[in-house]
């Protein structure tokens, strides 16, 4: 980046939003790609990160279960935990960002006001 290109983005004002492929500002994104570990879990994004954590704070995550609860309701586990797997599961399961945004888009039991308050 020259010094003419810096003079010229302060000029321009502040800069919101960046797409992460957009030089010399995009690993401002949550998009770019920068793999980083939280709690021994390997993340590809800042965008991978806040939508599992969206499915994790309403329940939308993998189900554990101990070997008790299996043998006494199977078929009802069946039918309450796999479904809850599904949104943060999928997200761990690829590293695209736009897939984590609209997996985060249907974490199940999402509520604005509670997500909001948590941000």
């Amino acid at each position: 980046m020259t010094d003419t290109t810096a003079k010229d983005n302060k000029a321009a004002g502040p800069l919101f939003f960046w797409r992460e492929f957009e030089e010399p500002w995009g690993f401002f994104s949550q998009w770019y790609d920068s793999p980083f570990e939280v709690d021994g879990v390997m993340y590809a994004s800042t965008e991978m990160w806040m939508m599992i954590q969206k499915a994790k704070l309403f329940g939308d995550e993998v189900c554990l279960l101990t070997p008790m609860s299996m043998y006494w309701c199977f078929t009802l586990i069946e039918l309450i935990c796999l479904p809850l797997q599904e949104t943060a599961e999928q997200m761990m399961k690829t590293t695209v960002p736009s897939e984590h945004q609209a997996l985060g888009r249907k974490a199940k039991g999402f509520n604005r006001a509670v997500w909001d308050q948590r941000e």
